[in-house]
């Protein structure tokens, strides 16, 4: 049987993301090791042990031993200052690997650090090394400005990078980072994504306030059709969202920006939509409060609701969120993936987010969210309004982000690619062709020609009379559709009237630009 030694000291794959630092690596690992579980390939994966009461081994598949192990007994350290046990680190390494007469054919390593340990096992041991990136050194510099080991980790990555035999990157904009800043080949490069749990891409709830039956068969989504009592007046409640924030409460985040630009806008516009708050835990809650400062307006606001701090939440509770949520906001400062952009556009919710990982690669203005560089408030001020001053665009935004995540869903192959390097050692039969040209191709301005299907163009239609009228008897019925080359047309019949709704067809003038 194949061995394969994974090295995560960054990250414990059983620890959950959006506390402490505990963030995207960690949901990586999961994925890594929800993957590798019973399979035809034997694992030893060593992390370190971040909290004191956990056990040192886990005993979660027969084809894995999961160990933790202390390094100079400090229960929870920096993650950037890991290189600075190398020694000690590879010593516990060689002891456990000769404890199980564990020989492996193959090291995984996951960020940087790890990446030093090994390289030199793979030195020792003769035996091929392939590593995980997470984030690099020389962007985190060029975002931050002041990384005070910028010079010793991006020395340390290139020379991973160099003896790797596959680096495997979580998006396209962190695989174009590795080729273009550290001048690696593109070929030792690959691209598996993050995969998005179910409960983002199946929700409970549809934007009608469908529920949804169960699965018992298979993951396709079926839901019960509202009956006449759910389009009464309620409705504008149900369909009256909240600007949501999930992930780590850190600074480079963005999190002070995001609220306090939503704060200007509420005292701007006092029916302003709610801010919701995802991740961390009460102390760091308390703490990031002090920070943002505005204390007398934060705590009316949050006595009234309209500011909640959730806290960390799984991805069910974060799905049930999403289905009143407007937009999703993300604000970091850099982002080698930022798998929360997958998750919402997954839920179809539109993203405002800055442009680094997968915001980079898929979101587009007025497509399906929008791009704000990062501390820009005016310009997040302005994209948080257009959801304000615009009922209808969260929901077109939104189809428009769940279609092109369907695409984007079926190219990584998350599991698959992982499990091709570790049973032979290559990556020979896939292609990520689509992965890194299909969005390239997006049009660069907000012009679009997708068709809505029936039940979408009813929905809009049911929620455009809800705002004209505050009670009615009869639910509208298509009557029939139209194309022609200038439009789009459906007539319905509500109330013994019948109503025309266009979706104008959009032409560029190549021959008269201005």
């Amino acid at each position: 049987m194949r061995k394969v030694l994974i090295i995560d000291l960054h990250c414990d794959s059983l620890l959950p993301a959006g506390v402490g630092e505990f963030g995207g690596g960690n949901t990586y690992s999961k994925a890594v090791i929800s993957t590798i579980m019973n399979t035809d390939v034997e694992f030893m994966y060593v992390t370190r042990k971040k909290i004191p009461n956990l056990p040192d081994i886990e005993k979660i598949a027969p084809n894995l031993k999961y160990i933790r192990i202390h390094i100079s007994q400090k229960e929870i350290e920096d993650k950037d200052t890991l290189f600075l046990y190398t020694d000690e680190i590879i010593e516990q390494i060689l002891v456990l690997l000769q404890r199980y007469q564990f020989i492996p054919d193959l090291i995984h390593s996951i960020y940087w650090p790890c990446g030093i340990i090994a390289q030199k096992l793979s030195s020792r041991f003769k035996i091929p090394m392939i590593h995980t990136v997470l984030s690099n050194g020389k962007r985190k510099k060029i975002q931050s400005g002041d990384y005070k080991i910028a010079e010793k980790r991006i020395s340390a990555e290139k020379s991973c990078f160099d003896c790797a035999q596959y680096i495997i990157c979580s998006s396209n904009y962190e695989l174009q980072d590795i080729e273009n800043l550290y001048h690696i080949s593109k070929s030792k490069l690959v691209l598996t994504g993050l995969d998005v749990d179910s409960a983002f891409k199946i929700p409970a709830y549809n934007r009608s306030g469908s529920y949804q039956l169960n699965k018992l068969v298979s993951e396709n989504s079926q839901y019960i059709s509202i009956d006449k009592a759910s389009h009464s007046n309620v409705s504008l409640w149900w369909n009256n969202g909240a600007v949501l924030y999930y992930g780590r409460l850190h600074p480079d985040k963005g999190i002070c920006e995001i609220v306090v630009c939503w704060l200007e806008l509420k005292l701007q516009y006092p029916d302003f939509p709610p801010l919701w708050i995802a991740g961390g835990s009460p102390e760091q809650i308390y703490k990031l409060r002090k920070q943002i400062g505005f204390e007398e307006q934060l705590l009316y606001f949050e006595s009234t609701y309209n500011l909640i701090w959730w806290g960390r939440l799984t991805p069910d509770g974060l799905s049930t969120l999403m289905l009143k949520t407007l937009a999703l906001v993300s604000h970091s400062r850099y982002e080698s993936g930022g798998l929360m952009v997958l998750e919402a556009m997954a839920h179809k919710i539109p993203v405002i987010a800055t442009p680094h990982g997968y915001a980079k690669d898929y979101i587009s203005d007025w497509e399906n969210g929008f791009l704000v560089p990062f501390a820009d408030r005016k310009l997040l001020k302005k994209r948080l309004l257009h959801f304000y001053k615009q009922p209808f665009l969260s929901s077109v935004l939104g189809e428009k982000a769940g279609s092109l995540y369907k695409n984007i869903n079926n190219y990584f192959q998350f599991s698959e690619k992982h499990m091709s390097l570790y049973r032979t050692g290559k990556l020979s039969f896939f292609t990520d062709k689509l992965a890194t040209t299909f969005f390239e191709e997006t049009l660069p301005y907000p012009i679009t020609n997708t068709l809505p299907s029936d039940n979408e163009v009813l929905s809009f239609f049911t929620a455009f009379i809800q705002h004209l009228y505050w009670d009615y008897n009869s639910l509208p019925i298509l009557y029939k559709t139209n194309n022609t080359p200038q439009y789009y047309q459906w007539i319905i019949e509500w109330n013994c009237c019948f109503y025309e709704c266009f979706m104008w067809k959009s032409f560029i003038n190549i021959e008269k630009v201005f």
